[in-house]
């Protein structure tokens, strides 16, 4: 087990110009910007991988690590998206780890050196309350950067690289900067969350993840056809027996596809790909969905539920 005074050397260490990768891990990268209050201290350290899986050596009172959050951190880490913001990494008095492990954990995941604030000395008994504050949601950092329709626009970017990418993660494998970056670069999306959060009577049968399919689909067939899909989705006015919207409309009546964000997707791309080909479609083929699901749950186990997406 590692001491923290060890890790983080004295103030003339880290005050002195580093001479290898162990040193440059806790130097003092703004020299005298060593802060001092109520037997606390803190300071600017460069943390490479092997100094966080040092430092989380001392993570013996902490709650589990959420595996989704730091893969989301080591993502943005290695993709130059992670900003500095100022958040510390937080040692009690006792020299235990109060803050800080997933942002550690990622570093060690990413590989990539990371500068963090370091505070030593804090109340052991300020565990308690470590973590209360809440975290910017992304559709709480889309409306701070003038967004509208924030909460169904992230659902629809998320789910439109889900989708693309065959995995059904939808916006919560993403991060907030990911987020940011995919309506960035596919501006459409927001007319498409437009739709969602416009039009209660869309809303009511289907949620932001078939808007997701709809940028999908548009990239391939044009805004203009799917866009009368949606319409049709949305009010089911003059549709008759075999029409997609229609097949699609009753069957999200009866199986309350809105609550399943991964079955929306999956059911209503055989709609899509239907119509966007001038197809019929008499039913919503649930073989490998909701059948699927329902096998794997009665056999106690013995069989995984899979998944098949349908063509675009």
């Amino acid at each position: 087990m590692y001491e923290l005074k060890t890790l983080l050397g004295t103030e003339a260490e880290t005050n002195s110009e580093p001479e290898g990768i162990h040193e440059e891990a806790f130097c003092l990268r703004h020299k005298g910007e060593v802060l001092r209050q109520g037997g606390m201290t803190s300071s600017w350290r460069l943390i490479t991988p092997r100094i966080a899986k040092e430092m989380l050596e001392l993570n013996t009172k902490n709650r589990a690590i959420d595996k989704g959050t730091t893969k989301k951190y080591a993502a943005d880490m290695r993709e130059g998206r992670w900003i500095t913001s100022g958040d510390t990494i937080r040692f009690s008095t006792k020299g235990v780890l109060l803050d800080g492990q997933h942002r550690l954990e990622s570093i060690i995941e990413s590989n990539i050196p990371s500068r963090f604030i370091v505070t030593t000395g804090v109340p052991h008994e300020a565990f308690s309350i470590i973590g209360e504050v809440r975290k910017w949601t992304t559709p709480q950092v889309l409306v701070r950067d003038g967004e509208s329709n924030a909460k169904a626009l992230a659902t629809t970017a998320g789910w439109f690289v889900a989708i693309k990418n065959r995995s059904l993660n939808g916006n919560r494998g993403f991060s907030a900067i990911e987020i940011q970056e995919i309506i960035k670069d596919n501006p459409s999306l927001k007319k498409w969350a437009a739709f969602a959060a416009e039009r209660k009577p869309f809303r009511v049968l289907f949620s932001a993840p078939v808007c997701g399919v709809a940028a999908v689909f548009a990239e391939k067939y044009g805004d203009e056809r799917i866009e009368l899909f949606m319409r049709q989705l949305s009010n089911g006015e003059g549709l008759s027996k075999g029409d997609p919207a229609l097949t699609l409309r009753e069957f999200a009546m009866k199986h309350s596809i809105k609550n399943s964000s991964f079955f929306a997707v999956l059911h209503s791309m055989q709609a899509f790909r239907a119509f966007a080909n001038g197809e019929k479609l008499n039913a919503i083929d649930t073989t490998d969905t909701l059948d699927a699901q329902k096998r794997a749950a009665a056999s106690g186990g013995k069989i995984k539920f899979s998944y098949k997406y349908p063509p675009i």
